[in-house]
């Protein structure tokens, strides 16, 4: 099994890491977790806007995902978006 390292950071921003994930097709959140498989319904259910979306295999993404809950929203980090900082 695959350990997920856990990156804490100082402030409004907490619990995340290195994870999977697949973004929301209505508010672009990211949707991590246990990500289904493709033998498995590929459906997910969005934390921030409660939509419930399939998806497909090639959407699935991997990169830094940090949940900030003063807005109960999850974002995904890409390497442009933390070259930026």
């Amino acid at each position: 099994m695959r350990r997920r390292r856990i990156v804490r950071q100082a402030g409004p921003v907490s619990r995340g890491g290195h994870m999977s994930y697949v973004p929301c097709p209505l508010c672009g959140d990211a949707v991590a977790g246990r990500i289904p498989q493709p033998l498995e319904e590929l459906k997910l259910t969005c934390v921030h806007c409660k939509l419930t979306f399939r998806f497909d295999s090639s959407e699935v993404c991997s990169g830094l995902v940090f949940y900030n809950p003063e807005t109960n929203r999850w974002k995904a980090h890409t390497l442009g978006s933390m070259l930026k900082i």
